[in-house]
């Protein structure tokens, strides 16, 4: 089992994991935004919000950088693909690299389709100076917290050498 297979299983569990029933409750006069009658038959919509969080530290190197991108281009184009009966999936992808500087290449506002995300992801410059993954993951989550629904599966991939800069803070500390 490779990587990519892990993942797509992992996310596709995710977005078909149906919901306590608690969650279900709607006030009177409310709207189901997550679903829509087509040819009189429901369709459900999992709208589902994917982050890339890419390492473009000087110990990923220019080669495990350009290896990051081209899984994110084969992974983005094989999860647009995904299609199951009676499920539609109402994708947004987003991606930002870090080091000692994060760069926000692609945002969830930003998000037309797979094609002006994929140009964005390509163009991404290898930046090269400390990992400091708690700068990545910090900002992914407030990149989160404005730009997606809280109705919506969020999901944050996480791509690192495992390694950290001695001075980088704690992530846990980060993410509040």
């Amino acid at each position: 089992m490779t990587l990519p297979w892990l993942l797509k299983v992992s996310i596709l569990t995710l977005a078909l994991w149906s919901p306590a029933r608690g969650q279900k409750r709607k006030r009177k006069g409310q709207r189901d935004d997550n679903q829509v009658l087509h040819n009189e038959v429901k369709t459900l919509i999992c709208p589902v919000e994917l982050m890339f969080i890419v390492d473009s530290s000087e110990r990923a190197k220019s080669l495990l950088f350009e290896r990051q991108k081209a899984f994110i281009l084969r992974f983005s184009s094989r999860l647009t693909q995904l299609h199951s009966t009676g499920w539609r999936l109402r994708l947004r992808l987003a991606a930002l690299q870090y080091s000692s500087s994060v760069s926000l290449e692609h945002n969830f506002r930003d998000w037309q389709d797979l094609d002006v995300f994929q140009s964005r992801v390509s163009s991404m410059a290898f930046i090269g100076h400390g990992t400091y993954s708690a700068y990545g993951i910090s900002n992914a989550t407030q990149l989160f917290g404005r730009e997606t629904s809280s109705s919506s599966l969020r999901v944050a991939l996480l791509m690192t050498d495992g390694s950290d800069h001695p001075r980088s803070p704690k992530c846990c500390c980060c993410c509040r």
